[in-house]
């Protein structure tokens, strides 16, 4: 990631054209990011072993959910992406929550937080320690929770 920051500023400078931090984004966005053919594929792919690791268990039956179209990007982090999960049907409040998951390299999704249902009900304010303030809201219109 680094690296490909320092390339990047680096034809910059060789070039002599200027680019904007709207530029340096988008093209983070682009070198992280599965392109669209391959992006649901990929985010099953490895929330499902996230979880299957996680559970102890070879496979888990899950369910996703979008909460916000389009990556967020942050500086010079990889581009997240934030996820409504069902696990095997989604039967308890330990089987549903809210995943962050950051895009790397065009070809894999790491997670970086799960809160479960149980967990936002305990501690609503929480959620807004990890996901961005909109993603918060329709978390709680989804739960029923919101003010």
């Amino acid at each position: 990631m680094l690296v490909s920051l320092m390339i990047s500023l680096l034809l910059t400078v060789q070039s002599g054209a200027e680019q904007t931090p709207k530029d340096v984004q988008s093209s983070h966005i682009e070198a992280n990011v599965p392109a669209p053919g391959d992006f649901n594929r990929i985010l099953l792919r490895d929330l499902g072993d996230y979880f299957a690791r996680a559970r102890k268990q070879k496979a888990v039956p899950i369910d996703v959910e979008l909460l916000r179209d389009g990556p967020t990007q942050s500086g010079v982090s990889y581009p997240k992406f934030y996820v409504w999960v069902r696990l095997d049907g989604g039967k308890s409040l330990d089987d549903r929550g809210a995943v962050r998951v950051a895009a790397i390299e065009r070809n894999r999704f790491e997670v970086t937080d799960f809160v479960s249902e149980r967990a936002i009900r305990s501690d609503k304010a929480g959620i807004y320690a990890i996901f961005p303030g909109p993603v918060c809201e329709k978390i709680e219109a989804k739960l029923g929770t919101a003010p």
